[in-house]
């Protein structure tokens, strides 16, 4: 199997858990507040980070979407300032990586 493949599957993989995650929470946020007033407040505090946990999950579907975009595209792997090719090693480790390693510290 070729790597874009392997990391293709890996991809799908990660998106599926984050999509179902993604559910869980949604469904969790909808369940009716508590009666009493301390344990709305704990409900709230816990639904603070359960937003702001969602939104890091859709951040990250939309990323792993638009590197499945472009392996299927075939530039998969091309950083997107330079137009160099993205080191395999940094790829395995994030595989939804846009830019190479020079151009990512040169956005810092």
């Amino acid at each position: 199997m070729s790597t874009n493949l392997k990391i293709k599957a890996q991809l799908e993989q990660r998106l599926g858990g984050l999509v179902r995650g993604l559910k869980e929470i949604d469904q969790i946020l909808r369940q009716p507040e508590d009666k009493d007033l301390q344990e709305m407040a704990s409900e709230w505090d816990d639904d603070d980070v359960l937003q702001r946990l969602a939104r890091l999950h859709r951040q990250e579907i939309a990323l792993i979407r638009e590197a499945l975009k472009r392996i299927d595209c075939g530039d998969y792997g091309t950083c997107r300032e330079c137009g160099k090719r993205i080191a395999l090693r940094r790829l395995v480790v994030l595989p939804q990586a846009t830019t190479c390693v020079r151009c990512a510290e040169a956005a810092v």
